[in-house]
């Protein structure tokens, strides 16, 4: 090239001299930056303007001290499933089934993270697995693998008790991995453990249930309880009595029995329970009723009723969402109750549940902040 000299001559145009190498942005996109970034600042702005008010109104109502902010910036709230003394983050594999991934231990009015256990074991020379963490008597199993399909909630000298594919109640030595069958009949299911873990409800198939004694090893009849019994149809009241719901032909009506699963012997009540709970609520136009059949404890809210939620734990009652972002909530102790007045300018997204557990702790959150509020102190004199 330019082998004579030809390209010498070529001369650059004056008027091409001028024209610069880059373009100026224009004034509509610098305007489009601006407008961007005010509004992040007003949302950003506006945001932690919303999150502190809530926060003033959970210190104006239960007191600062009372209040416990969760500070784990990577705890997904609006994912969180609690499962006292237990809480994790839910969710759904390809094929819809509920998975488990961060677990947390609810303690101290906030959560610690936990690392989980991978637990592996054979059956008739196949493996079976699953994770769990574990508090004190309490285990939590999931992602199970194989024979195994989930355990109940209680530990009891290192031993657990499973549910199989199969049908079957199983004692689980967790240290030498031994399986002890409690019921070899291929039709036990959904089984109940008594808080303390003393006794194990099993139904058969919606045939009958029976009470398996974890002392004494004796798995009985229970002729009381239905066997079409939904498992939220019985509750234990202690380790030794449970609640369920009966047909008295003699009536043609429903009762509620309490049934001593050592001497089964049967109470009937002329009364329909809450959710095999203690507790009857009557819901009227300008009031709501709360009555422990057991104890005969009576309190009458006045609420102006309008469509609401009930939130039931052994010591408390909670009335949600009713007329006027106004919730009660009952002491069963202290056979009181407070109203919790949420102010409209906070009210939306604003989720209210009592842990099902000893704790006395209140849970507020929306989907980016959780509030433990300790409620002991509520019906205090």
């Amino acid at each position: 090239m330019n082998r004579w000299n030809e390209f010498d001559y070529i001369k650059t145009p004056d008027d091409w001299k001028n024209i610069p190498l880059s373009k100026p942005i224009k004034a509509h996109y610098r305007l489009s930056f601006v407008i961007a970034c005010t509004f992040i600042l007003f949302t950003f702005t506006t945001t932690i303007a919303y999150q502190q008010e809530i926060k003033d109104w959970l210190d104006t109502r239960f007191q600062q001290e009372n209040v416990y902010s969760v500070k784990n910036n990577h705890v997904k709230i609006d994912k969180l499933i609690m499962n006292p003394p237990f809480a994790y983050e839910g969710g759904e594999d390809k094929d819809g089934y509920e998975i488990v991934k961060d677990v947390y231990l609810v303690a101290n009015h906030s959560l610690k993270k936990l690392e989980p256990f991978t637990y592996t074991g054979k059956y008739k020379g196949q493996t079976y697995s699953f994770q769990f963490v574990r508090s004190k008597n309490q285990i939590m199993t999931f992602d199970h693998k194989g024979y195994i399909e989930y355990s109940l909630p209680y530990i009891q000298n290192n031993f657990i008790y499973v549910m199989t594919q199969d049908n079957n109640l199983v004692k689980l030595n967790l240290s030498t991995k031994e399986l002890k069958f409690i019921t070899h009949d291929n039709q036990s299911i959904n089984p109940i453990m008594s808080p303390n873990g003393k006794t194990i409800l099993i139904n058969k198939s919606k045939s009958y249930w029976t009470a398996y004694d974890t002392f004494t090893n004796k798995e009985t009849r229970v002729n009381d309880i239905s066997g079409y019994a939904l498992s939220n149809e019985v509750k234990f009241l202690d380790d030794y009595n449970v609640i369920t719901y009966g047909y008295d032909e003699s009536i043609d009506d429903t009762k509620t029995y309490v049934i001593d699963l050592h001497t089964f012997i049967k109470k009937s009540y002329d009364v329909i329970c809450e959710r095999a709970t203690p507790f009857v609520i009557e819901e009227k136009k300008n009031k709501v009723n709360i009555k422990n059949f057991i104890t005969n404890k009576e309190c009458t809210i006045p609420i102006e009723y309008e469509e609401g939620s009930i939130y039931l734990t052994e010591d408390y009652i909670l009335l949600s969402n009713y007329k006027g972002n106004k919730h009660y909530l009952y002491s069963n102790k202290d056979n009181k109750y407070e109203e919790i007045f949420i102010p409209e300018s906070i009210k939306e997204n604003l989720n209210l549940e009592v842990l099902d557990d000893d704790s006395n702790e209140l849970i507020i959150y929306n989907d980016e902040h959780l509030f433990f509020i300790d409620i002991s102190h509520l019906f205090q004199e």
